[in-house]
């Protein structure tokens, strides 16, 4: 059975509290135990960490790698929906979402007659693909 939190700061020195909380990503905190292993997590809000930051206790900052890894996934997928709303766009590849593979052949095949035109054709399915790829 879980212990009441104690609400007062004389009684938060018999409690077990953990020893130290660390930033970590979305602006949450890791509660960290006496072993150094972090079990749980916890948000900035959370009555237990209000009363340790209250004793004058300092939370461990982010990892700078761990930051670093979330700019550039922030980064990507900013890109990524760039990328897919100029596709969204395109009223080729517009035409392209609406046709059955087989309706799709049949336009190539109806519409492609030179080189300009495949090329053309060529770079609207690159296009998609570099879209659709960036999804796996």
């Amino acid at each position: 059975m879980r212990r009441p939190v104690p609400r007062t700061l004389d009684s938060l020195r018999s409690y077990n509290m953990p020893q130290i909380y660390k930033f970590i990503a979305g602006g949450n905190l890791a509660i960290i135990d006496d072993d150094g292993v972090s079990r749980s997590s916890c948000s900035i809000y959370h009555p237990p960490y209000l009363e340790w930051l209250a004793l004058g206790n300092v939370p461990l900052p982010r990892d700078p790698q761990e930051v670093a890894d979330e700019a550039a996934a922030d980064a990507k997928a900013v890109k990524n929906t760039a990328d897919a709303t100029a596709a969204k766009g395109d009223a080729k590849l517009q035409a392209l979402a609406n046709m059955t593979p087989a309706q799709a052949r049949a336009w190539i095949n109806a519409n492609v007659t030179n080189l300009a035109e495949a090329k053309d054709a060529l770079g609207t399915l690159a296009a998609a693909v570099v879209v659709l790829a960036r999804r796996l």
